[in-house]
Formats: structure tokens, sequence, C-alpha cells
């Protein structure tokens, strides 16, 4: 959005088996009820859907699905998993493992060697049944819609495949909250990337603990993300998987419901997580609530709200954790590569009107871990060389979630962002590092991380751009139409705002 001229401004008044995550994100979609900006105002957006933007789909498989990442090391992990698995579990598992793409996968045979399970080789709209397990083909690509598993041909070259990444983020859009994930023994960080689209859409995220593993890199790399909801053994997993599977708290038919009568919990638990951590949350969708509550519910194995809510008086960990959870989502770099390209257009047409001694002002809010933030920079720093210009940036980015803005900060990222990141903007802003890449140190002066609840503290002033695309599709419409003012004031006249595409 734009905003003109000759408006009159209104200032606004170890027990691993819970690590929490990170923080809201991802967000568009401002509401259901169809808000407004100010006529005044025009947008920069896509019409295209943002790729891992949160659904929200209420659609859950009838047969429930457990995805399994695992690479080098793997079969001793696998084996353990499966040995310790019932016959009829009523689950369906998707192995999906590294290999070299003109090696034909043994996995198979070796699997129905020490399990009751059906095993076979997945093949393109096979239809996913309980109790039987499907091995990735080497050298594809695999996601699954409506049941039924699709294997495609990758886009990416072999050393930029990562298919553990793609099946979860598949299964995290089919399944939802009903998704579950596995990251066994393996070198690198594929999956850490997937795991978070998981967990976005409330699914449940299970890690091998790394002293079994062959080879920890995934899953260290896992739970460094702090969103592993446990950490096992790959023998202790199976057990506590059919606890989940069968909580009630799964159960489809109730999983949008609050039961009547308990609304008056739900806020007890909002204004606990409002004293201990200072977080309000009362102004988020109710869906959001219940699916966050949902899933800690059923990882604690509490059977109603009126149980969670005495769990968490006796508990004080678990207010953090739920707190955690509420603020997990998921981005990437240059989400929506078209919304950036507009972006970068209009950026160029303020980067011209400036005089030489202005600065360009911006403001990134509910930044989560960072990509987005320097995914503007890095748009701005080319729009700069292509115009010889050398205005000074002063960017200010903003989250309520300390541990996300640490990460931020640090600006270190896994390999998965080859994915999203070209080759040559790789080499151009960012440093390899033995666990990923770093964003080069003179991006990362650029930006001025702070503290700041966009809900309740004041808003930034005279900015040329404000950013704000993963924080509205969470707030109810109140509370969207009320951030809309506030964001507006925060801009110059000619200023843009930089929404989600929803």
């Amino acid at each position: 959005m734009e905003r003109e001229t000759g408006r009159k401004k209104n200032p606004p008044g170890e027990k691993v088996e819970h690590a929490p995550g990170y923080t809201p994100q991802n967000g568009s979609n401002p509401s259901s009820a169809s808000v407004k900006a100010p006529s005044t105002a025009r947008k920069i957006n896509a019409s295209n859907p943002v790729k891992n933007e949160p659904q929200f789909s209420e659609k859950c498989s009838a047969v429930p699905i457990v995805a399994i990442g695992a690479s080098a090391g793997r079969l001793r992990a696998i084996q353990s998993f499966f040995q310790a698995m019932p016959a009829n579990p009523g689950m369906a598992f998707i192995v999906i493992q590294h290999f070299a793409p003109a090696r034909r996968s043994g996995l198979p045979e070796i699997l129905a060697n020490f399990t009751p399970l059906s095993v076979s080789e997945a093949k393109d709209g096979m239809k996913v049944k309980p109790d039987s397990i499907y091995v990735i083909p080497p050298a594809l690509s695999m996601g699954i819609h409506d049941g039924k598993l699709i294997l495609s041909e990758p886009v990416q070259s072999p050393g930029l495949r990562l298919p553990i990444n793609f099946f979860f983020s598949s299964l995290a859009k089919e399944n939802g909250p009903d998704a579950v994930c596995i990251v066994l023994s393996g070198t690198g960080t594929d999956g850490t990337d997937g795991l978070k689209a998981i967990k976005a859409q409330s699914g449940t995220v299970f890690v091998q603990e790394p002293k079994s593993a062959q080879y920890d890199g995934m899953p260290l790399s896992a739970i460094d993300t702090g969103l592993a909801d446990f950490v096992l053994l790959p023998e202790k997993m199976p057990g506590k998987l059919i606890e989940l599977v069968k909580h009630p708290t799964k159960n489809p038919d109730d999983t949008y419901i609050v039961p009547e009568g308990k609304q008056k919990e739900r806020q007890q638990i909002l204004e606990l997580i409002r004293i201990r951590t200072g977080h309000d949350f009362s102004k988020y969708k109710p869906a959001t609530i219940r699916r966050r509550l949902q899933h800690r519910m059923g990882i604690m194995q509490v059977e109603s709200i009126s149980g969670y809510l005495q769990l968490l008086h006796n508990n004080p960990g678990e207010i953090q954790a739920l707190d955690q959870d509420i603020l997990i989502s998921v981005t990437s770099f240059f989400r929506d590569n078209d919304a950036f390209n507009a972006l970068k257009q209009h950026l160029k047409t303020i980067i011209d009107r400036k005089l030489a001694n202005e600065n360009l002002r911006i403001w990134v809010n509910a930044c989560a871990t960072g990509e987005e933030v320097y995914s503007v920079l890095i748009t701005i720093t080319e729009c700069l060389e292509e115009l010889g210009s050398h205005l000074q940036v002063q960017m200010f980015a903003t989250d309520i979630d300390v541990k996300a803005l640490a990460f931020a900060r640090a600006g270190t990222y896994s390999t998965g962002i080859e994915t999203d990141v070209s080759p040559e903007r790789l080499a151009r802003f960012f440093v390899k590092r033995s666990n990923g890449y770093q964003i080069r140190e003179e991006i990362r002066k650029m930006v001025a991380f702070a503290t700041h609840d966009l809900i309740k503290d004041p808003p930034f002033s005279k900015m040329d751009l404000v950013c704000c695309r993963n924080l509205l599709i969470y707030l109810d419409a109140d509370a969207q139409n009320r951030l809309l003012t506030l964001l507006h004031y925060a801009l110059n006249p000619k200023g843009l705002l930089f929404l989600g595409s929803s």
C-alpha cells in the first residue's frame, strides 16, 4: 500500500520431551471478514498463494500419517523404530531417505524382514493405507494430496535436493494439526525447515535422541529449532505415537470446537500466559488458540481443558511451552517472489525521490527469525546498487519473541535456504559456514532488532516502508482494523505498506 498525502494523523494512543518453538509469522490473510485498508492506500502484493503459508485447513486424513526422515546411519534407527511398533498401529508410515539417484533402494526388502507391516516402494497416485510403510524411490521428489502419494522429478540439482523438507511441508498442508514427522539419524539439515511447516499447523515433531544416532547432524539441527515435541530413542517413539493418536483431543469431531461453557477456562489460560510472559493473545483468532491448546493437551495427555488449566497452575514450565507453541509459524527467504519483484520496483521510486542527505527508513514487524528482514535488505541493497544511490538505510525489525530475535541477529540459516535464495545472492550476501549460511556482516549491521508488541506498544513513525506479512492472519477482525490504522500512521506520505498476498 502506498500512503497518500493529506491524511490527518491519529496517533495510537531437560526433559527434552516438550521443547518449545519460536514466533508467529507467515502472516497475511487478514481474516474472512474482508478487512479493507484506508481508501487512500494502494496494495503492493501478489495474487499467488504464499509458499509455506499456513492454510489452516480443517480437512484431516482419515489415516494417521507419520513421515520419517532419515539419511546416513538410518538403517539402525529405522529398524529399532519398527521392531518396537505393534502389528496393527492404525497408522501409515512414509519413509523419506537420501541415496544416490542411480542407486536402487533395498530398504523395502530389508524392512519386510523385521516388521509385520505391509512394506512397498511408493508409486505415483498410490493411496495411503493404515498399517503400511511406503519408501520414497531414488531420484524423485514425493508429496501427498487427498491421501495419495505424488511423485515428481525434482527441479533442484542432486546437491540441492532436500526430499525430507519437501514431504514434511506437503504433509503439513495435507493433514494440518494431525501431521506427524520424525527426524532420525543423518548428516546435514534436511527436515529442519519441513518440521517448521508441521509445527506451524500445530502438528507433532519427534526427533531421535542425538547420542543414539550414528550421525547426529539432522537430529541436532531439528532440536536447535526449539520445536521438537519429543526427543526420544527410536524404540521409545512407537508407544508415544500410539498414545497421541488415541488421545481424545485428536478426535476430528472436536478438533475445532471449544466445549460449551469452557470459554472461561480458555480466558484464564490466556491470562496465565500474559502474567507469566507478558504476551497478550486475547486478540488472536479463537481457532488459532484452540489448535495450539489441543496440541499441548495431546502432548501432555490431558483430556479436558479444565485439567489442562490445573496442569498450568501446577507446572509453570508448561505455560512457557504453550506460549512458544502459540508463537510458532513458518517463513522463508523471498516468500512469494512476485511480491518481492513488485516491492523492488516501488522501492526504486522511493529511492529516486529521496535527497542525498536523507535516510531510507524501514520497519519490519513480527519479524520472527529474520528471513523476511534480510530478504528486504537484500532487495534494498540491489536497488541502491542498480540506481547508483548512496542513501543510508535505517531498518528496525521487531517481534515479541526474544528467542526468535536472537536467532535473527545471528543471521545463520540452514542449507535449506538454497531452495529459496539464488546462487548469485548466496555468493553476494552470505558466508558459507559449517552449519549453513550466515548473512554478511555489512548486511546485518543495517538492521536494529528490538522487542516490540505491535498490539500494545506505540508504533514507529516516519517510515518509508512498513512490512507486516506475518501477523494479521492470526488476529481477529477488530485487532486487524486497529493495526492497519497504526501501520498507516507509521508511514511517511507516499510510504509503502507491504502485506502478505492473502
